[in-house]
């Protein structure tokens, strides 16, 4: 990724992780770094919504300094993400085992409900043999694990053995297009246009979501971790945060941060949560009040383990209360999916 930076009438205005100026718009949504000569001043950013969102719906965060750790009793559960240049949903294995889809339509002709192919359906019109390698169904998993509980057992209906990974699979299909709406995302897409913003999603908006969907309210998140145009999705559902004074500047505080996220790199036959902890370091800025510290804007930082201002998460999806469940493929229907899955969870 090329590192580029803007000049406006010779003059580089610069936070520690991009440039900007009032005429010149972000780079492509690329990360840009160059010299950093307005560090305790406030950073020369898009603001207002949606990029100051949370904190609209949240209210500013309050911290203090000290260390906190909480993870919820309930973890989402892991799951493999199938890539959509992948045929391992229709195409039988090399072994001769019959594929999660044609299970599914022996099922539903032998309960008189098959309307069509759901097998074919998935090869032709969502199958795409030339599709970017990070393209898939991380997004429906990440919901899924945390709107349901996960299938731990294979089950047999009407004589057809749906195993673990069949489930998983078909549960999965049924979120492909059930993403929650604007009013439960935080951040905008990098879609790598012009005009993106790659420092979005802040620090100070994601410390906000932290302090209330997770600590306060014992919900897991889904964030998208990469801040590029790649999106990864991974429900959250756990952190470490460690929070000190700056010894020189009364209104910083530095923030190093340990997310606990269920993964998607498992194999599709996998049960439980496998994890990961992604490492986020920022600085929030604000004004003490006793032992509260309030928090105006935040930047983010290089720390030990990485470098946030690179890599740090781009938008966050809260758990909705209800979600309506659509798949991509026309013929998996959902009250069939559900009535399979009776007795493996």
């Amino acid at each position: 990724m090329k590192e580029i930076f803007f000049v406006f009438n010779l003059l580089i205005f610069s936070t520690t992780t991009f440039a900007y100026t009032p005429d010149l718009s972000y780079n492509y949504g690329e990360y840009i770094e160059v010299d950093d000569i307005f560090k305790n001043m406030p950073p020369m950013r898009p603001s207002g919504i949606p990029f100051t969102s949370a904190v609209a719906k949240y209210g500013k965060a309050v911290v203090k300094e000290g260390e906190v750790r909480f993870y919820l009793e309930k973890k989402p559960w892991s799951s493999w993400w199938y890539p959509i240049y992948k045929t391992e949903l229709f195409e039988d294995s090399d072994e001769g085992a019959d594929s999660t889809l044609k299970r599914y339509d022996r099922y539903t002709r032998k309960i008189g409900m098959n309307s069509g192919s759901s097998r074919e359906f998935e090869e032709e019109e969502i199958f795409n043999q030339n599709a970017s390698k990070w393209s898939g169904l991380c997004h429906a998993w990440a919901i899924a694990s945390i709107m349901e509980d996960e299938p731990v057992a294979p089950v047999t209906k009407k004589g057809i053995k749906f195993r673990v990974q069949d489930l998983k699979a078909l549960l999965i299909k049924t979120y492909e297009k059930s993403y929650p709406g604007k009013e439960y995302t935080y951040g905008q897409r990098n879609n790598a246009h012009f005009g993106d913003v790659y420092e979005d999603i802040y620090p100070e908006q994601l410390h906000t979501i932290l302090n209330t969907e997770l600590f306060e309210k014992k919900k897991p998140f889904i964030m998208d971790f990469d801040a590029g145009y790649q999106v990864w999705n991974v429900p959250v559902y756990g952190a470490i945060i460690k929070i000190k004074k700056d010894i020189d500047n009364p209104h910083v505080v530095h923030v190093d941060l340990r997310l606990r996220t269920a993964s998607p790199f498992v194999k599709p036959s996998f049960v439980g949560t496998d994890y990961d902890n992604r490492a986020y370091y920022y600085d929030l800025y604000g004004n003490w009040e006793g032992e509260n510290f309030i928090v105006d804007y935040g930047l983010w930082t290089k720390g030990n383990i990485s470098d946030s201002r690179r890599a740090h998460p781009d938008f966050i999806a809260v758990k909705p209360d209800k979600l309506i469940r659509r798949s991509g493929n026309k013929y998996i229907d959902v009250d069939i999916v559900d009535e399979i899955l009776k007795g493996s969870r």
